[in-house]
C-alpha cells in the first residue's frame, strides 16, 4: 500500500475542497461574516480592542485574534490585486475591502484544510501504526464533520486552532518518548499559536491529552523509562500552559468576572432522540460512515489494551457530542453547559474515529483474497 507524501496530501485536500470555493458556499455558511466583520476591525483600528459597530460597542479581546488577524494581513495586498485587475470603479465605498476580507477568508480556510490531513496523520500516529495512520490522513480529506465545519457552520478559527492542536499533542508525545528538544519547543510553540487561533479547542485538550498521557505512559516499559516520559509530560504541560496563558492574558483578563451570558437556542444542545432537527444537523451529517466504526472501535478496545487510549477519548467525546441527549455536559460544565455549542465535540469524535477507521482498512487489506471486490478495495487504497 502506498504512503503519500505531506505535498500530495496536502493537494488532494485542497483538489477535494476547491469546488466548494468555486461555488461559493463560504457566502452561505453560519459564522463567515462574523469572523471577516473581526477581520475588518483590525483593518481598521489594530491596535484598538474596542469595536463600536455592534452591539453598541464590545470588546474584541472578547475572541483571540490570530485568525482573525491573518485575514486583515491577508486582505491588503489582495484588495490591491482586485482594484489593479478590476474593469470599473467599485459600485460602492468599501466594496473592494468586503470582497478582499471576504477571499482571504476562503484562502486561509483552504490552507487549513490542506494542513489537517496532516494533522489528523501525525496524531493518530501517537495510538496507531505508520499504516493506519497514514490512511486516517487520506480520510481525513473527505470526513463529513470537516466539511460541514468548514462550508456550512463557517467555523475556521475552531479548524484552525484542532488542526494546529493535534500537531501539538502529537509533538508532546514525541517529545515525552524520546527527549528531543526540538520537539518539546515545536509542541509547546503549536500550542500557542492554537490558543491564539480559538480558546474553545482547549475543552478538547484535557480528553486528548489524557489519551495522549495514557498511551505514552502505558505498556510494558520499565519504571525508570515511565518516570522520564513523565517528567517529559509535566514540563511540556507546564511550559504549554504558561505559553498559552500568556498568549491569551487579553482574553483572560477580559474574561475574569464576567457573568455567563443568557443562553442562545441552539439544536445542539437538545435531545437527540426527541429533535429530529438536532439529530438531522448535528448528528447523522457530522458522522456519516464513519458511524459503522462505532463497533470496530469498541471492538479494539476490548481486543488491543494499546488502543484503549484511544477508544476512551472517543467514547467521552462522542457522548459529549449528543449535546443534552445524556447528562455527561451538564454534569462536567455544570452550569455554563448551556451556553455551550455540542457540534464541535462531534467533529473531534469525528477525527478520532479515522485512526480506527484506518486500523480497519489496513486490517481488510493485510487479509485480501483474489477477486474483484478485494482488487477494487487494492486500487482504491
Amino acid at each position: 500500500m502506498s504512503r503519500l507524501s505531506q505535498r500530495a496530501l496536502a493537494a488532494l485536500a485542497l483538489l477535494f475542497n476547491l469546488p466548494f470555493a468555486f461555488f461559493q458556499l463560504q457566502r452561505t455558511a453560519f459564522d463567515t461574516y462574523s469572523h471577516i466583520f473581526f477581520a475588518d476591525h483590525y483593518r481598521h483600528a489594530w491596535w484598538s480592542l474596542w469595536e463600536p459597530r455592534w452591539y453598541l460597542g464590545f470588546s474584541v479581546a472578547s475572541y483571540p485574534p490570530l485568525v482573525h488577524q491573518l485575514l486583515a494581513l491577508l486582505s491588503w495586498p489582495l484588495e490591491a490585486l482586485i482594484w489593479f485587475f478590476a474593469p470599473a470603479p467599485p459600485a460602492f465605498a468599501g466594496a473592494f475591502t468586503g470582497l478582499a476580507e471576504e477571499a482571504a477568508f476562503v484562502l486561509v480556510l483552504l490552507a487549513v484544510l490542506a494542513l489537517f490531513p496532516l494533522s489528523v496523520r501525525a496524531f493518530a500516529r501517537v495510538f496507531v501504526g505508520p499504516g493506519a495512520a497514514a490512511l486516517a490522513g487520506r480520510l481525513a480529506i473527505a470526513v463529513p464533520a470537516v466539511s460541514l465545519s468548514a462550508w456550512s457552520f463557517g467555523q475556521l478559527p475552531t479548524l484552525f486552532a484542532t488542526a494546529v492542536m493535534l500537531l501539538a499533542l502529537a509533538r508532546g508525545a514525541a517529545w515525552a518518548r524520546t527527549g528531543r528538544r526540538l520537539w518539546l519547543a515545536q509542541a509547546v510553540a503549536l500550542a500557542g499559536v492554537a490558543g491564539a487561533a480559538h480558546h474553545g479547542v482547549f475543552l478538547f485538550v484535557p480528553f486528548a491529552g489524557a489519551a495522549v498521557a495514557w498511551q505514552v505512559l502505558g505498556g510494558r516499559q520499565r519504571w525508570p523509562v515511565r518516570r522520564a516520559r513523565a517528567a517529559r509530560l509535566a514540563v511540556w504541560a507546564v511550559l504549554a500552559g504558561a505559553l498559552v496563558a500568556a498568549v491569551l492574558w487579553p482574553f483572560l483578563a477580559w474574561s475574569r468576572g464576567q457573568a455567563l451570558q443568557t443562553a442562545i437556542e441552539h439544536a445542539s444542545r437538545d435531545n437527540f432522540f426527541t429533535s429530529a432537527i438536532a439529530a438531522w444537523y448535528f448528528f447523522w451529517p457530522m458522522y456519516g460512515p464513519l458511524l459503522l466504526l462505532v463497533p470496530a472501535a469498541l471492538w479494539l478496545g476490548l481486543r488491543a489494551p494499546r488502543r484503549r487510549p484511544l477508544v476512551a477519548l472517543i467514547a467521552v467525546l462522542f457522548i459529549l457530542g449528543l449535546g443534552g441527549t445524556t447528562p455527561l455536559p451538564a454534569l462536567l460544565f455544570g452550569p455554563g453547559w448551556v451556553w455551550l455549542t455540542y457540534d464541535r465535540f462531534a467533529l473531534w469524535a469525528a477525527l478520532g474515529l479515522l485512526p480506527v477507521a484506518g486500523a480497519v482498512l489496513l486490517w481488510a487489506w493485510r487479509r485480501r483474497r483474489r477477486g474483484w471486490v478485494y482488487g477494487l478495495l487494492g486500487a482504491l487504497l
